[in-house]
């Protein structure tokens, strides 16, 4: 008995791995170079911009800059010490007033003669105040005769500030030299001003954008009609230094 085997029923033969695959795309489907869509994608796509590297400090060169810039500081803080004490002002007195009291309008005995000078005091500096401190005097001559003496007022100036202060000089119990008292009883042109010098010296201190402290020396030459409670002032010529406050040890 012959059996007959259908041929649908038979496994498919196996597949080889290694077979080829052709794909056959038309002609008009290949580009040699990107399609112009594509360029405009790209285009539209963000670049996030690249990071620049910090560039580290030459160890060696940090230190020279350093040094430069330390010493650059150093220049310009002593040049602008130098200048502002360069360019210091002085202050400007003016005297406007001189009472003089004898011992004979005294009703004491034993009073010695005392002068009242009254003086007009302006800090020219714009940024300085002026503090003037103890161990001041203030002395009044006639030639080389000196005819009282006392204290400078301790007072305080704020910058571009006048003021009007009073310096009371006790006399000496010596009567006043000849030539004033010949000048003083004279009577017309025979009389004639009398020259007075006023001499000041004081410490004081100036305190702005640096402090320093330093010693006023002040010349003043006037001329007065007489030596009374109503004295006045017909001329006056008035000076003033600086020096440089000694350190005391």
């Amino acid at each position: 008995m012959d059996h007959h085997h259908d041929s649908s029923s038979q496994p498919p033969p196996p597949v080889n791995s290694l077979d080829t695959y052709i794909l056959q795309i038309p002609r008009d489907q290949i580009y040699r170079v990107p399609p112009p869509e594509n360029a405009e994608i790209i285009r539209s796509i963000p670049i996030a911009p690249k990071k620049k590297k910090k560039k580290q400090c030459d160890p060696l060169c940090c230190f020279f800059s350093l040094c430069a810039a330390m010493i650059i500081f150093f220049i310009a803080t002593v040049l602008l010490v130098l200048y502002l004490l360069l360019h210091l002002k002085t202050p400007e007195f003016s005297i406007t007033g001189l009472t003089y009291m004898s011992n004979s309008s005294s009703t004491s005995k034993h009073a010695n003669p005392s002068y009242d000078v009254t003086m007009k005091v302006h800090n020219p500096n714009k940024k300085m105040h002026i503090f003037y401190e103890n161990g001041g005097n203030v002395s009044l001559l006639f030639e080389k005769d000196k005819l009282g003496g006392g204290k400078y007022p301790l007072i305080s100036q704020e910058p571009n500030e006048s003021k009007t202060i009073k310096a009371v000089l006790s006399g000496s119990a010596k009567p006043l030299p000849a030539v004033i008292q010949k000048r003083m009883n004279a009577t017309g042109k025979a009389s004639g001003p009398i020259t007075l010098s006023l001499v000041i010296s004081e410490p004081i201190e100036l305190k702005g954008a640096i402090t320093t402290k330093k010693r006023m020396a002040v010349m003043c030459e006037f001329g007065v009609n007489t030596l009374s409670s109503s004295t006045k002032i017909l001329s006056q010529e008035c000076h003033t230094e600086f020096f440089f406050e000694k350190q005391k040890s």
